[in-house]
């Protein structure tokens, strides 16, 4: 799905006034029987008067396809502003569209503290957004798209004209159940005015904002083959995480590469890096270089300390900058973290011994790719803990082991022989 050029002809455009509609779960029930809502009318709406609000009640709706594109859609309502309160469940199923303003007036508002789930791809929320709209995903707000072809979790229209989206739940966006550089938590081709964005929970998936800002105190976590051609944000204000997806399977390494203009870390702002369970052969990214990790057009300003993280335990990444002409990027270099005996406390022997057989073998992996496997379960381990239970696991029974089966039998036995005297 081409999201690089205007796409709004393909939305039903709407004649007539409006705007409040209140639907009602009592008349509802937990299914809309296949009807699609708009504010033309339904059976469903209790009252319709204009600039005023669609309260989508606290149950569950499952919204099958239909002949429009949207499950709650007002399009064309140019005079009127219009605020939808989601606070139910929105299951919704072949259509293109969860939620839908297109040329609202200004003062419109997308608030949910539900759940959008869209699983047939396309866009969660659509809309238009001027000067004072505005878009909310509380804390108890959660959007999923999942599609096979592109999906959008917040789609904004590309003539937009400024408005605001804030994120304090949960958005993600998925193709065919992946993170995946054509699935969006935040699509925006809006050029004219300067759209902001407010992120304190996490957006996982893709990022296209071509102008406006994106302040993080929370997560955003991209998928690991995002690029220049897919993704970028003109400004990013990272306080919170910044994750990057790692694929690797020893010979081919992608990673994501965000393009910004600018970026700012603000003092102990994280960059994380996550390497995908999918990965194989991880042992051998040590010593490589990840480049161009993060682009900028004009500059990557870090205010203090960049915590560098990860989800290995035994790897470690460092980051280093660099100019190339007018641009400025951050490249990320895989360390070994530490030795697999660093990770076993002191009091475990046994693994002691197993942990330095193995490291002999992360050492000289190339003459032990029969290890491979071993080795990149090893660096996927987060954790000393997971790393020593498990060295533990390739160590032999104990004989505290044979104490411990011995005693299970003989409890058994006696058992027995009590249960008979007991019969007698």
């Amino acid at each position: 799905m081409n999201r690089l050029a205007d796409y709004s002809s393909r939305f039903l455009i709407l004649k007539g006034g409006k705007v409040s509609l209140v639907i009602s779960g009592l008349l509802l029930g937990s299914s809309l029987n296949g009807a699609v809502l708009t504010y033309t009318g339904d059976g469903a709406i209790t009252s319709l008067t204009e600039n005023s609000t669609l309260t989508i009640s606290n149950a569950t709706y499952n919204i099958p396809s239909g002949t429009a594109n949207a499950a709650f859609s007002i399009t064309n309502a140019s005079t009127y502003s219009l605020d939808i309160i989601n606070n139910g469940i929105l299951n919704v199923t072949g259509l293109s569209t969860g939620i839908n303003i297109y040329y609202a007036a200004d003062d419109s508002s997308v608030t949910n503290n539900g759940t959008i789930n869209l699983n047939s791809g396309g866009d969660g929320i659509y809309m238009s957004l001027k000067a004072n709209d505005f878009i909310d995903n509380t804390a108890n707000g959660n959007i999923f798209v999942n599609g096979s072809n592109g999906s959008y979790a917040i789609s904004l229209v590309s003539n937009s004209l400024g408005g605001t989206v804030t994120n304090s739940g949960t958005i993600t966006a998925k193709t065919n159940g992946e993170l995946n550089h054509d699935a969006y938590s935040l699509f925006s081709f809006a050029n004219t005015n300067a759209i902001t964005v407010n992120n304190s929970g996490t957006m996982n998936g893709n990022i296209r904002l071509t102008k406006g800002v994106l302040n993080n105190t929370g997560t955003v976590s991209l998928p690991y083959n995002v690029n220049n051609s897919s993704g970028f944000i003109q400004t990013f204000k990272n306080s919170g995480t910044l994750e990057i997806g790692l694929l690797t399977n020893g010979s081919t390494t992608t990673y994501s590469q965000l393009y910004v203009g600018d970026i700012i870390f603000a003092n102990n702002s994280t960059l994380k890096v996550n390497v995908l369970p999918a990965s194989t052969n991880v042992s051998t990214l040590v010593g490589t270089t990840l480049n161009y990790v993060i682009a900028a057009a004009d500059s990557i300003t870090i205010d203090g300390v960049l915590n560098i993280t990860d989800n290995s335990a035994l790897l470690d990444f460092e980051y280093s900058l660099g100019t190339s002409g007018p641009a400025e990027f951050l490249n990320l270099t895989a360390v070994q973290a530490q030795s697999v005996g660093q990770t076993i406390s002191g009091n475990n022997s046994n693994a002691q011994a197993a942990a330095g057989t193995l490291q002999t073998i992360v050492d000289n992996s190339a003459s032990h790719s029969q290890m491979n496997g071993v080795l990149t379960a090893f660096n996927g381990l987060s954790t000393n803990a997971q790393v020593e239970k498990a060295v533990d696991s390739t160590t032999p029974q104990t004989t505290t082991s044979s104490f411990t089966a011995s005693n299970q039998i003989s409890n058994n036995v006696a058992n027995i022989i009590v249960q008979r005297q007991n019969v007698n």
